[in-house]
């Protein structure tokens, strides 16, 4: 998931406050081409989130999407791989977007700073995922973005 600089999504403040949950969903919305949705949400929601309030404006909008809610690195092996990437639980009541995850380190894409990706050892990484609940969703709409040439 390696979006352009400025279509990055970066937090907010405002009435109702920001929300990392929506600003990495709006990041994940542009990476694959769905800028319209992207939009809306940014437009429609803030605010803190859970997994299940996600799930439910992600549903209400008819939006696929996978999540796991117990940390299962699988998951983001499988997010990554097939360059959908994710959003997940990072920091204490924050959320941000795996951008890649290798054998040696994670990399993520923060909303408070989304100008520079951040990489973290993965296994460092991985538990600190877990400690923070071990929630991550992808979006299951269009097709994944083709793999980067080598």
């Amino acid at each position: 998931m390696n979006l352009p600089v400025r279509a990055r999504a970066r937090n907010w403040s405002g009435p109702g406050g920001g929300s990392c949950v929506i600003a990495s969903t709006t990041n994940l919305f542009r990476w694959q081409g769905r800028d319209d949705l992207a939009d809306l949400f940014r437009r429609s929601y803030s605010g803190g989130q859970t997994h299940d309030s996600l799930a439910a404006k992600l549903d209400r909008h008819q939006v696929r999407y996978a999540s796991t809610l117990n940390g299962d690195v699988r998951f983001l092996e499988w997010a990554v791989r097939t360059r959908r990437g994710a959003g997940l639980t990072y920091g204490w009541s924050h959320y941000q977007n795996v951008i890649d995850l290798d054998d040696q380190y994670m990399t993520l894409l923060d909303n408070n700073d989304p100008k520079h990706p951040y990489r973290i050892p993965r296994d460092r990484a991985i538990a600190h995922w877990r400690q923070c609940g071990g929630w991550a969703t992808a979006l299951l709409i269009g097709e994944p973005a083709a793999p980067l040439p080598n």
